[in-house]
């Protein structure tokens, strides 16, 4: 792995949980940053845990997961990854959908596990992106957003956007950021 340059800051992550988010797929996208850090003997990476108000949230496995601040708290990671799983169509909400449209307005790379990537779709930033969403919605995405650039691919990095299908599929996605930036 290459090191950083001195001074450089990490690159930082924000991962922002809904309720019934796949403990999976956050394991899978956090686990190689970690292991990154570690092996470089660095800080490349950090991450913070998201919820949209902040409290603890349950995933889909009924873990509780404790957040480290809410969506309006989070400033402006370099990565901004929203975690979704079951029931997706009952999250939306047009306080996140603003929220998300404006962290891209600022810059800020946006991702999507498993069904997050209809929160992206929602606010209108996957429009002009390659996409992908877990296998058992992708037909149903395709519908509700046919104008996207759909693919069954495991995962899509296509310029400011990052989604994958979840799952291991989260694992794949970062380990490929991880390499092409080191």
């Amino acid at each position: 792995m290459q090191n950083n340059h001195a001074g450089e800051a990490a690159e930082t992550f924000g991962f922002l949980l809904l309720p019934q988010f796949s403990m999976l797929a956050l394991s899978s996208a956090v686990e190689p940053l970690r292991a990154a850090n570690r092996l470089s003997g660095q800080k490349l990476y950090s991450w913070r845990l998201l919820t949209v108000d902040g409290e603890p949230l349950h995933s889909s496995s009924h873990m509780q997961v404790l957040a480290d601040g809410s969506l309006d708290q989070c400033g402006r990671p370099d990565y901004l990854v929203v975690v979704a799983s079951l029931d997706v169509q009952q999250l939306r909400d047009s306080g996140v959908t603003a929220s998300l449209r404006r962290l891209a307005r600022n810059g800020c790379r946006l991702g999507a596990l498993s069904t997050g990537s209809y929160l992206l779709a929602w606010a209108g930033l996957l429009q002009g992106h390659r996409c992908t969403v877990h296998w058992e919605n992708l037909d149903a995405f395709r519908e509700d957003f046919p104008d996207l650039d759909v693919t069954g691919e495991l995962y899509e990095i296509d310029g400011q956007r990052l989604t994958c299908a979840g799952g291991t599929a989260s694992m794949d996605m970062m380990l490929n950021l991880i390499a092409d930036a080191h």
